[in-house]
């Protein structure tokens, strides 16, 4: 924790009341920061009690509650500068400056890609890395081995991906491209977890099974 640290009376006192009063109430008794009274009670894990968070004292809005219903947007409201200017509710001063801060049909945010950038992209589940490819009209960034094989041999059929034939997801050029089915790609990854010798043996069978299914329907 920063700041100055906890006495052992001030944990003593945090420790003993946390449970069944506000946070804010604690602080100012010992005359400290709300903030440093939640990260004091995360560190030690004291929680408020139930009786506590049932009470007004917690703050917490009760199922059925009328508070804040006065006030309230109301369900088929108008509001009331819906069809106006902002000059018809703004000073004229008010209206320059909302609009000079406006963002312009048509800008790019400051954050976008200009075409043709590329970027590395790291997926969140296998942590293995891919190049995404700013491509002029589209907004989004796209794969780039995706791209770039639709952009020579159109688009893909329907439950096929696009895969790296060195196993390197860096290496984005068209000849180390080629597209696979989806289960295809579940069986060549699950085999990635067998000895080197019995991969061999299942590649080998799989391809005996291709040709004896070429032979039968040529008969």
């Amino acid at each position: 924790m920063k700041g100055k640290p906890f006495t052992v009376e001030e944990i003593e006192h945090v420790k003993a009341n946390y449970a069944n009063n506000s946070s804010a109430k604690i602080a100012k008794e010992i005359g400290r920061t709300t903030r440093s009274i939640y990260s004091l009670a995360n560190k030690f894990k004291l929680k408020k009690s139930e009786a506590f968070l049932n009470s007004e004292a917690s703050g917490r809005l009760k199922s059925g509650s009328t508070i804040g219903l006065a006030t309230a947007f109301k369900k088929g409201s108008v509001p009331p500068n819906k069809g106006k200017k902002m000059e018809d509710f703004m000073t004229p001063e008010q209206a320059a400056k909302f609009r000079a801060n406006m963002f312009k049909k048509g800008q790019a945010p400051h954050n976008s890609y200009p075409d043709w950038e590329e970027t590395i992209h790291t997926d969140s589940a296998t942590g293995r890395q891919y190049i995404k490819v700013k491509v002029p009209g589209i907004k989004k960034l796209v794969f780039k081995h995706y791209f770039l094989y639709n952009q020579k041999f159109g688009n893909l059929p329907e439950g096929f991906i696009v895969t790296f034939k060195d196993g390197n997801s860096l290496n984005c050029v068209i000849e180390n491209l080629e597209p696979i089915s989806m289960h295809s790609n579940m069986i060549r990854n699950s085999i990635n977890r067998f000895p080197e010798e019995l991969k061999s043996v299942i590649r080998l069978l799989s391809k005996l099974n291709k040709k004896t299914q070429q032979h039968e329907k040529q008969d």
